[in-house]
């Protein structure tokens, strides 16, 4: 498909909302320096800013700080979450330093996957950014590497960024990496406006003291292109970078669809990026089959058992007869309540377990 100039342009007319995700690799080489690379970077934030947007930073760069402070050999998950601890002072400060000169204050928000999962912990994350930004502060969001264990981590600061967008309907993800962009047989890829399988083949691992790489990339440029959003996935080591995005270059690669904007709701976009649901509910062919073809709401006759436990309003996920998760949604009901309809002989057919306007379809198991 040719560039879409004209409509990146028009795109970029109606975002409210820039994410700039930076990463280890990014950082790394200026840990021992850092003022010049943060201070620019600081005053490209400043100038999104001064257009009336918002801006947040999702920041790695901790366990490096930490190695700057503490030269320990371990790469044990307890050394690493120690690392973490060290220098994630460190690396805020310098964050705050950075911003103090644009005349901007930086606020530290660290996360875990519960702060996704839970509904609760997921609206007072979302009042929090909503009253920094209405304050005109800059967020710095990383993952809280110095307590969490994999059971809740989000994995990587890709992830992360990208369920940061999804916050916000007219936002634009950007992804700072050492790489030019996205690359098939090293020709860098200008747009794209979706992701498949040729994709994800020649999406790369991450590199050296990251945790992420390309292939977390194109998992977040999917669930991206679903909600109908926006990304551009360029090299960070020129931190000036920031304002020839927002000119609508045609600067590294951008991921999105000219056709789609904001389908999804906030609630489907956060259904979308709850990635552990609470627990599993396996459905008949029948469900599955209408699920997938149109809009409807899974009833309990289409239920053929309930794995774990949840409450009314917990997020769980939909599996067909093979297992495989297809769909996530909010139930209606507690698994105490579904699991004895599910038993029960004469179970109420047209009983609602998860409405139709708190379900959506997963593309892949990548989700």
């Amino acid at each position: 498909m040719e560039f879409p100039g004209d409509q990146l342009v028009h795109r970029l007319s109606q975002v409210s909302h820039i994410i700039i995700k930076v990463g280890t690799g990014i950082l790394t080489p200026h840990i021992d320096s850092p003022e010049n690379y943060f201070s620019i970077l600081a005053n490209e934030v400043a100038a999104i800013i001064k257009t009336g947007r918002k801006a947040i930073i999702v920041t790695s760069g901790a366990v490096g700080y930490g190695r700057r402070m503490y030269s320990a050999s371990g790469d044990d998950i307890v050394s690493r979450q120690a690392l973490a601890s060290l220098g994630q002072g460190l690396l805020i400060e310098t964050w705050r330093k950075s911003f103090e000169k644009q005349g901007l204050k930086a606020a530290q928000i660290l996360l875990t996957r519960a702060d996704f999962n839970h509904q609760t912990h997921f609206n007072n994350m979302r009042n929090t950014l909503d009253r920094l930004l209405e304050w005109n502060c800059v967020p710095i969001i990383n993952e809280n590497d110095a307590v969490a264990i994999a059971e809740l981590k989000l994995g990587d600061n890709d992830t992360l960024s990208a369920a940061i967008a999804a916050l916000y309907s007219r936002s634009l993800l950007i992804l700072l990496t050492t790489a030019p962009g996205y690359l098939e047989n090293q020709r860098l890829i200008p747009f794209l406006s979706e992701v498949g399988e040729t994709q994800m083949k020649h999406a790369g691992g991450a590199a050296a003291g990251g945790t992420g790489g390309m292939r977390t990339k194109m998992v977040a440029a999917r669930k991206i292109l679903q909600a109908g959003q926006m990304m551009n996935i360029s090299s960070g080591t020129d931190a000036s970078i920031i304002q020839r995005i927002m000119r609508a270059d045609s600067v590294g690669t951008w991921v999105f669809d000219p056709d789609t904007y904001s389908t999804l709701s906030a609630r489907k976009r956060w259904l979308l990026h709850n990635k552990h649901p609470r627990a599993k509910l396996i459905l008949d062919n029948g469900a599955v089959q209408a699920l997938r073809s149109k809009p409807v709401s899974l009833l309990s006759v289409g239920i053929d058992s309930v794995v774990g436990n949840f409450s009314k309003g917990d997020a769980v996920e939909l599996l067909d007869q093979q297992k495989t998760p297809f769909a996530r949604g909010i139930a209606q009901i507690d698994s105490f309540q579904l699991q004895k309809l599910v038993s029960s002989e004469d179970r109420p057919r047209g009983l609602e377990v998860v409405h139709r306007d708190n379900l959506v379809l997963l593309q892949d198991q990548d989700y």
